[in-house]
């Protein structure tokens, strides 16, 4: 299964910015927590009421599904089955010819798994002040009272905090080829540690990656991770003056790799043009 590129823009379902987010920019300042998005579907539950957990280490979200006579087939977990709000735009109204809104988050929470889209009210809050004084003095730069949680693409519940202990599996319990909510089925997370340098103008610039996301397909399996690195700039000027940026895998665990994608994931072969 080949590697996806680098999400340089919003998506959504059908191009339609009112519909599903797929995945929000890759592109973003450094996030303050590790964002965690889930997409795919519940196996038809037969009418019955259901429970859906997910935990990772002391983080865990469990999700009720009730039992909905006017529902056949896979139930989508993308928000579109939860109660309309202002928050959740894309949810069901109470009197919907299809059905009642059949999904809520236990104890509270956002009853969708995957990306807040940047225009809805809980994210776009965060944005900043984009008025005359911005139009006059600070654009096209972002506003100054910009809340750096507007980068985070995750509900806030599902926002992790940093670092993830390596090996740390994520437990699913009452999906298709799982164990039950009561006893969830432990997939452990791939972790890499990696290492990266960039020459400015002749001088290198160390970052430190860090993981910035992580999405999982449920449905297919896929795990996807975003990892960062991020350096200050010293003059305007000086962003054409990037020359290289080396990057090396120190140290991983928890994937596996074609045979030709090999020398990539070797840290003695990725550092061997390394900056000492």
């Amino acid at each position: 299964m080949p590697q996806p590129p680098v999400a340089m823009a919003p998506r959504f379902d059908g191009d339609n910015p009112e519909s599903v987010m797929l995945a929000d920019s890759d592109i973003t300042p450094p996030r303050n927590r590790i964002d965690l998005t889930l997409g795919g579907t519940v196996p038809d539950t037969g009418g019955r009421d259901h429970r859906v957990l997910f935990r990772i280490g002391t983080w865990q979200k469990t999700l009720e599904i009730s039992g909905d006579g006017h529902r056949h087939g896979p139930l989508p977990l993308d928000g579109t089955f939860a109660a309309r709000s202002e928050d959740m735009p894309i949810g069901r109204a109470k009197d919907d010819p299809n059905g009642p809104p059949c999904v809520t988050v236990a104890g509270g929470g956002h009853p969708a798994l995957g990306p807040v889209p940047r225009h809805w009210p809980a994210r776009d809050a965060l944005s900043g002040t984009y008025d005359d004084v911005w139009r006059r003095t600070r654009a096209p730069l972002l506003p100054t009272d910009i809340d750096p949680d507007y980068w985070q693409a995750a509900p806030l519940d599902q926002q992790l905090e940093r670092p993830l202990a390596e090996g740390v599996a994520l437990e699913i319990g009452g999906l298709g080829g799982t164990g039950p909510a009561e006893a969830p089925t432990p997939w452990p997370l791939p972790w890499l540690a990696l290492r990266t340098d960039t020459r400015i103008a002749g001088s290198w610039v160390r970052g430190a990656p860090e993981l910035q996301s992580i999405a999982v397909n449920l449905d297919t399996g896929r795990v996807r991770l975003v990892y960062q690195a991020a350096w200050p700039i010293p003059r305007a000027g000086d962003d054409v003056k990037i020359q290289k940026t080396l990057i090396a895998l120190r140290d991983g665990a928890g994937f596996r790799v074609t045979s030709s994608d090999a020398p990539r994931f070797d840290p003695a072969t990725s550092l061997k043009e390394y900056v000492q």
